[in-house]
């Protein structure tokens, strides 16, 4: 059973999701064990769940800046802006999924992902997301890193960031191929685009 459907018939603590995270989030958690961090966990109903569905082996760590959620079972709370505090608690753990339901867009818990893994903000900041596009766009940092970003996704509600091995030298426009019966290469050159001999004894590597 994924989250979606294990969500809907939950009768723990009381959570809230947009629908469209219910669908999202199967998407971006696969089958393996995995390692997982929660910022916001509300009544810790989304935790509950979560433990229910993810494989065996799997580690779900949540945090809360609320002194409410004190009294529930395994919530660390503290507040992201507190850098030893983020250290002590997520110590030497690196997460394949961070899921922020508070809206926060920060980069407070991003040195604990896992290149490859995912950033979920739910109910980002619009001007937040904006930023931070700006940032790739123009090789600016922000609030993350814009060379371990591998793509912002837009949905409704919800931005998920995929993040990747920081790069020394920028993406290329690659040229390949040897008709060019509409448009010349030089027209891709002019551009940028450049060939790229790549050894075929490496190509099962990239």
């Amino acid at each position: 059973m994924g989250f979606r459907a294990a969500f809907l018939t939950h009768d723990g603590g009381i959570a809230c999701h947009s629908e469209m995270f219910l669908h999202i989030v199967d998407r971006s958690v696969g089958s393996e064990p995995i390692k997982m961090l929660l910022i916001g966990v509300d009544n810790g109903g989304s935790k509950q769940v979560w433990e229910q569905v993810l494989p065996e082996g799997s580690l779900v760590v949540a945090v809360d800046e609320r002194d409410e959620c004190q009294q529930l079972d395994g919530v660390q709370v503290g507040r992201l802006t507190d850098r030893s505090w983020v250290e002590e608690t997520l110590r030497d753990v690196m997460f394949d999924v961070i899921i922020d339901s508070m809206g926060h867009a920060n980069g407070a818990t991003w040195p604990w992902l896992k290149v490859g893994g995912f950033f979920i903000v739910e109910h980002y900041d619009d001007g937040r997301v904006k930023e931070l596009m700006h940032a790739i766009v123009n090789d600016e940092n922000t609030w993350l890193p814009y060379e371990e970003v591998l793509g912002v996704q837009y949905y409704p509600n919800l931005v998920v960031i995929e993040k990747r091995n920081p790069r020394v030298v920028p993406y290329l426009d690659i040229i390949v191929g040897q008709d060019a019966p509409v448009v010349d290469e030089f027209v891709y050159a002019e551009r940028g685009g450049k060939r790229v001999t790549v050894p075929k004894e490496t190509l099962e590597n990239l």
